[in-house]
């Protein structure tokens, strides 16, 4: 088999020995970022919202922008919210 997987950020191969995991994803320790802001995410530190749909993939978020999300979805009527 084959030791590398394919980053869920950026797609490209990523080796056991520079791959991190996080909700059955692999990537590399650089792509680990928030979706909304960019900032540098890390394993004990993130918020992640798992896919709605086929065509999505989830959502990686810093605690802020989770917070935010879950602030502004209390906020908009059931099923009408859109994500950051």
């Amino acid at each position: 088999r084959d030791s590398s997987e394919q980053c869920f950020f950026c797609n490209r191969r990523v080796y056991l020995m520079e791959r991190l995991s996080a909700e059955g994803h692999f990537f590399h320790r650089e792509c680990f970022l928030c979706e909304n802001c960019g900032c540098t995410l890390r394993l004990g530190t993130y918020s992640y919202i798992a896919p709605s749909s086929d065509q999505d993939k989830g959502h990686f978020l810093c605690h802020l922008h989770y917070d935010h999300l879950l602030y502004k979805m209390q906020e908009e009527p059931a099923g009408v919210y859109m994500y950051l």
